[in-house]
């Protein structure tokens, strides 16, 4: 870490939680920026996590982790027990993974699902660095209504983790994709806790098919869920009217992300 993000860090990490703040924050990130920097290795909520500055998602972890979607953490924090198992679908760099195995411990188990191979790259490094690699159990592939192969579009302009089926994006990688119902089967998971689902816009489409096949015991009681404009307007489903219908009880938490809570 060079001189400049120390300092910079010094100030954005002070950061409260009130709005407007965040904006700040990556204010600070392109003032940091502004030239090309390599990846760095920093503190994250107390998880060593190696992040590029010049991916939003990353940059937001990296000078304000306090702020970085800390409703849907407290939801995490609130909902997950020791010895709990956790969905960690479209698990990007890991951030939610690796809180989820703080809260579980040895005895329970997150799956991290990554469907793009340079973000599982990254996935993979940070649960290494936690030595969580017991806990963690970590995929990569895609996840689908059916087993196929399909082209992921890649967000190449500093959103990788906006990167999608439903995209064609500035570039793309062919994926193999599997249904969930078979991906807790393979890595011998009888049931989930707390899921949290950001897939860019197959969300309905993975969701349809589990729900409707899938033992009565598999499906998560609670569900941190993204949800945006703009892949409804490409085509994919409504999933929070889906789960809806399967007797969830669905809240805004804000922006884009949903809690969907059974029963």
């Amino acid at each position: 870490m060079d001189a400049e993000l120390r300092r910079l860090l010094r100030l954005s990490r002070r950061f409260p939680r009130i709005r407007g703040f965040g904006r700040l924050g990556g204010l600070l990130s392109q003032i940091y920026t502004r030239k090309e920097r390599p990846a760095v290795l920093v503190d994250v909520l107390g998880y060593h996590m190696a992040l590029e500055p010049r991916e939003c998602v990353d940059a937001a972890l990296i000078f304000c982790p306090q702020l970085y979607e800390h409703l849907e953490i407290g939801y995490l924090k609130q909902f997950l027990q020791p010895g709990g198992y956790f969905l960690d679908a479209g698990a990007n760099v890991g951030f939610y993974s690796l809180i989820a195995a703080g809260i579980i411990g040895p005895s329970g188990r997150a799956l991290a699902i990554e469907a793009d191979p340079t973000n599982f790259s990254k996935l993979t490094t940070n649960v290494t660095l936690n030595n969580l690699g017991e806990t963690v159990i970590l995929r990569n592939l895609g996840l689908s209504d059916r087993f196929e192969t399909l082209r992921l579009g890649l967000n190449l302009t500093g959103n990788r983790g906006g990167n999608s089926f439903l995209d064609e994006g500035q570039a793309g990688v062919m994926v193999r994709c599997a249904p969930l119902f078979e991906v807790l089967n393979e890595v011998g998971l009888d049931h989930i806790d707390v899921a949290k689902f950001d897939i860019e816009g197959f969300e309905h489409k993975v969701l349809k098919k589990f729900l409707e096949s899938a033992a009565p015991k598999l499906l998560s009681r609670v569900i941190i869920i993204e949800q945006n404009a703009r892949h409804l307007a490409l085509g994919a489903g409504d999933a929070l009217a889906l789960l809806r219908e399967h007797g969830f009880l669905v809240s805004k938490i804000k922006d884009q992300n949903h809690l969907a809570i059974r029963g």
